[in-house]
């Protein structure tokens, strides 16, 4: 996982028992985007710099998330209520996003 979220170990260990998954986290995971951007430019320009560059890339893996069976299961269980909410709700949620007329008959401005 990359991105300013993989630097959160509570979002991480969530989305690892969400998933069900193990979840693998780069030393630095919000600059992984730019080191591949790097990359890919270097590789394009035959940088020869690049190479010792990536090298001391911090992308090996460094924190990994288990998923936890036990919340695993939690998590599936409230995913299950949550679509049976949404099919339940769906009609209501059609008529409140449905056109609206005022009493002239012409539709307000938004």
């Amino acid at each position: 996982m990359v991105g300013g979220g993989a630097g959160s170990a509570v979002w991480m260990q969530m989305l690892a028992d969400v998933l069900g998954r193990t979840v693998i986290v780069p030393g630095a995971p919000r600059y992984a985007g730019v080191l591949g951007a790097y990359a890919a430019a270097a590789t394009a320009l035959r940088d020869p710099g690049a190479p010792a560059a990536l090298r001391v890339s911090p992308a090996r893996p460094v924190t990994t998330f288990t998923p936890d069976p036990a919340a695993t299961e939690v998590y599936d269980r409230l995913f299950a209520i949550s679509q049976r909410r949404y099919s339940a709700l769906a009609q209501i949620f059609a008529d409140l996003n449905a056109p609206t007329t005022t009493q002239e008959g012409t539709k307000p401005r938004s």
